[in-house]
């Protein structure tokens, strides 16, 4: 009886192992067959990058002669649209430039020379719009009694 039972376990083992060496046989067939795969979407990616997507074969003249016009097309309103958006960067520009050169001349007839001034007036702008002026006006007060002290 012992014997029968031992045997019986020996082949249930058996089965169990060779299940579990197939599920891995498989798994490795399937990760490097994923690889593959990948490796091959990589390798059409880079040839389409460099050379572009490959044109169609086409047997009818006249098949090919409206693919190109339809491409022309495209291509054509494409630039089309960025000319567009490249004018509205230039004139985004232009006035941006435009904005920045009347700052700087105001803050130059308010007497402000150099660029650490100007910056500086621009921060005190700033803090009187957030009403924080008062504070700068104290910590300034402060530098100077410490410049003070220390001399």
């Amino acid at each position: 009886m012992t014997t029968k039972r031992q045997k019986e376990q020996k082949k249930k083992d058996r089965e169990r192992l060779n299940k579990t060496k197939a599920l891995a046989r498989q798994e490795s067939a399937r990760n490097e067959n994923k690889k593959m795969i990948e490796e091959r979407t990589r390798e059409k990616e880079a040839y389409e990058m460099a050379n572009g997507k490959p044109k169609p074969i086409f047997n009818n003249p006249k098949q090919e002669a409206e693919f190109d016009a339809i491409r022309a097309r495209i291509v054509s309103d494409k630039i089309k649209k960025n000319l567009e958006v490249l004018q509205a960067l230039e004139v985004e520009y232009e006035a941006e430039q435009r904005m920045r050169n009347q700052v700087n001349e105001k803050l130059e007839s308010e007497g402000h020379m150099t660029m650490r001034e100007k910056m500086d007036a621009l921060h005190e702008k700033a803090l009187k719009i957030t009403d924080k002026a008062d504070a700068l006006a104290e910590a300034h007060e402060e530098y100077a009694l410490q410049q003070k002290n220390m001399v």
